[in-house]
């Protein structure tokens, strides 16, 4: 008889739940859709007068998301290690906003010497 399965780094992450995306990665999809959605209904009601448009638009672009962006994004996912997209985006956003990214971050080639300070 064999025993549960029991791998200890898998408790502290999502499962996968969606076309092979966390639902930490479909609440992000889910919440930046729905804010496009809604600047984009807000835009086309104050252009037309239609109303309806800033209901419909936020649920069209959620949908369209969900399965669209979960598709390319575990297609981005896939071959890669836990956490990689994590990082690439937070050194990412410390390239735009000239933060501190809280890694080692250096453009060239590291020449394998030490030299004394």
């Amino acid at each position: 008889m064999k025993g549960p399965d029991f791998i200890p780094y898998a408790l502290d992450r999502a499962p996968p739940v969606f076309m092979g995306c966390t639902r930490d990665e479909i609440q992000l999809l889910l919440m930046i859709s729905g804010g496009a959605g809604v600047l984009i209904g807000f835009v086309i009601t104050v252009f037309t007068g239609a109303w309806p448009v800033f209901l419909g638009a936020p649920i069209i672009s959620i949908g369209t998301t969900l399965t669209l962006g979960a598709k390319l994004l575990a297609r981005a996912k896939r071959n890669r290690p836990l956490g990689y997209h994590v990082q690439v985006a937070r050194l990412t956003l410390s390239r735009w906003i000239g933060t501190d990214p809280g890694f080692i971050h250096r453009d060239g080639c590291w020449d394998g010497v030490r030299h004394a300070s």
